[in-house]
C-alpha cells in the first residue's frame, strides 16, 4: 500500500522552491515561477493544513503584493482548478484571517505600518472577497464571524488612522458580497463597526459603504442617502462610495477596493462643471450623480439585451451632432468616440433636473429634433424599471436635492403614452415605433390618476 501523505509538512526543498516562486511572482509574472509553484500546489502529498501552515509563516514577513493577489485570483478563480479551490484557496484564506486578527491584538500597529505593509494587508482583505465566490457555506459562515470579530476588535481599540477606515470599508464590502445580509446581520455588522449617522443609514438601507473620513459635510452625506433612497430597488449594485483623497496612501500610493458589485471613487476637489449650466453646483453631487449613472449603465443596461440594444440604436441615430443629444459636451462626435459616456451624461443631466430634461426634449421635438425626447423616454424606462412611477430629481445650489414622484402610463407594446408631473400631463402618440404627436395638458385635479 502506498504511504499516506495526508497533512504532511512541506519538505524543505518544496518550501524553498515555493518561497522563491512566490517571491518572483510578487514582483512580476514569470511562467517558470508559476509552473514551479503550481506543481507543488497540485502535489497529492500535501493537503490544506500544510499550505495553511506555510502561508501563515510566509506572509509574516513577505508582502502580499498586487501582483501576487492577481496571481492567486487567476490560480483559484479564473483557472478554477478543483484541487486548488479545495486546498490552496481555503488554506490561504485561513492564514490571512489569522494574520489580520493578530494585528488586532496590537491595534496600535495600524498607526505604524509602512506603505508596503498597508498594501499587503489590503490585498489580503481583497483576496478574501474573491475567495468567497468559491467558498462553501461553512467557510462563508466562518468568514462572516471573522469580519464581525475584526470589526469589533478594531472598534474597541479606538484606532483613528486613515488606513484603518480603508480596511474597515473593504471588510464591510466583503461581508456584503458574502451572501444576502438580512436586516439583523446588517445591524450586527453596523454595531460591530460602530457605524453612526448617515454611514449607518446608508449601510442598513442600501448596503452601501461610505468612505469619506469626515471630509463631507452633513448636507453632502444627506444628499447621498436621499439620492439612493429615490432610486428603485434593483437598479444598481453599488457597494461603496469613496473619496479619492481618502484612498491616497504614502508615496503616491492609491489604494483600491474590491467588490463583486461596483464602487464609485469621487474626486471631491474637481470643480469641472462637466455640462453647460452646472458651473454653480456642488462638484461632489455632480461626481456622485455621474458615478451612479455609470453604475446603472453597467448593471441595468449592459446586462439587459433589450436595453443595451435600444441604447445602441439611440446612439447610432443621434450620430455626430451634439444638438441631437439630450445632454452632451459641445465637441462634435463626442459620444461616437466615447459611447460609454452616452448614458452616463444623460443620467447626470437627469439627476440635475429631470423635469427640465423632459421640457427641453419636448421643445426640441416640436422644432423637428426628435432625438432628445427618445432619450428622455429611455431614461424614464430605465429609472422606473418598467413600473408605473419614477422619481424626478432637481438639484439646486442652495436648497440641495429635491425629488418628485412622477406617474407613468404605457400602451400594450410598452411605449410610454403618458407622464404626469405635478399638475402637468404629457401625452405621447405612437405609430410604427415613432412619436407623431405630443400634447401637454394642465390638470385641474393633481390627484387625477392615469
Amino acid at each position: 500500500m502506498a504511504p499516506s501523505y495526508s497533512w504532511a509538512v512541506l519538505d524543505n526543498q518544496d518550501q524553498l522552491s515555493l518561497s522563491q516562486s512566490l517571491s518572483v511572482l510578487s514582483q512580476k509574472w514569470s511562467q517558470s515561477a508559476a509552473s514551479k509553484a503550481f506543481k507543488i500546489f497540485r502535489s497529492p502529498r500535501y493537503g490544506r493544513r500544510d499550505f495553511q501552515s506555510f502561508f501563515t509563516n510566509y506572509f509574516v514577513n513577505q508582502p502580499f503584493t498586487e501582483q501576487l493577489r492577481i496571481y492567486f485570483d487567476y490560480l483559484g478563480f479564473v483557472w478554477s482548478l478543483p484541487n486548488v479551490q479545495k486546498k490552496v484557496n481555503p488554506a490561504l484564506a485561513v492564514a490571512i484571517q489569522q494574520n489580520l486578527l493578530s494585528l488586532c491584538n496590537t491595534a496600535e500597529a495600524y498607526t505604524q505600518l509602512s506603505s508596503e505593509k498597508q498594501s499587503s494587508l489590503l490585498n489580503q482583505a481583497r483576496f478574501l472577497n474573491l475567495y468567497s465566490k468559491s467558498a462553501s457555506k461553512q467557510q462563508k459562515k466562518a468568514l462572516y464571524e471573522f469580519y464581525l470579530q475584526w470589526l469589533k476588535n478594531m472598534r474597541d481599540a479606538h484606532v483613528e488612522q486613515s488606513f484603518y477606515w480603508i480596511m474597515q470599508a473593504q471588510l464591510l464590502i466583503n461581508a456584503l458580497d458574502l451572501f444576502a445580509l438580512n436586516v439583523e446581520l446588517r445591524m450586527e455588522l453596523a454595531d460591530a463597526a460602530g457605524l453612526l449617522g448617515e454611514h449607518r443609514r446608508l449601510w442598513l438601507q442600501h448596503g452601501v459603504v461610505l468612505l469619506e473620513q469626515q471630509e463631507l459635510s452633513d448636507q453632502q452625506k444627506r444628499w447621498v442617502t436621499s439620492y439612493l433612497e429615490n432610486l428603485p430597488i434593483g437598479l444598481h449594485n453599488l457597494r461603496y462610495i469613496a473619496l479619492a483623497t481618502v484612498l491616497e496612501g504614502e508615496k503616491g500610493t492609491q489604494f483600491e477596493l474590491t467588490t463583486v458589485g461596483q464602487g464609485i471613487v469621487i474626486d471631491n476637489q474637481n470643480s469641472d462643471s462637466i455640462l453647460p449650466g452646472m458651473a454653480d453646483l456642488d462638484p461632489f453631487y455632480l461626481a456622485l450623480a455621474k458615478g451612479v449613472s455609470r453604475v446603472i449603465d453597467q448593471y441595468s443596461i449592459q446586462s439587459d439585451f433589450q436595453l443595451k440594444k435600444r441604447k445602441q440604436v439611440l446612439l447610432a441615430a443621434a450620430g455626430l451632432e451634439a444638438h441631437h443629444y439630450l445632454a452632451a459636451p459641445t465637441e462634435k462626435g463626442y459620444f461616437v468616440d466615447n459611447p460609454n459616456e452616452f448614458f452616463t451624461m444623460m443620467g447626470l443631466y437627469w439627476s440635475f433636473d429631470s423635469y427640465k430634461s423632459l421640457q427641453s426634449a419636448v421643445t426640441t421635438w416640436r422644432k423637428g429634433n426628435r432625438h432628445p425626447l427618445q432619450h428622455v423616454l429611455f431614461l424614464t424606462d430605465v429609472y422606473s424599471k418598467g413600473k408605473s412611477a419614477l422619481p424626478f430629481f432637481y438639484f439646486d445650489a442652495k436648497r440641495g436635492l429635491e425629488t418628485q414622484k412622477v406617474t407613468i402610463k404605457r400602451d400594450s407594446e410598452g411605449n410610454i403614452v403618458e407622464l404626469v408631473v405635478g399638475n402637468d400631463l404629457y401625452a405621447f402618440y405612437w405609430k410604427s415605433g415613432s412619436i407623431y404627436r405630443v400634447e401637454q395638458v394642465k390638470l385641474l385635479d393633481k390627484t387625477l390618476s392615469i
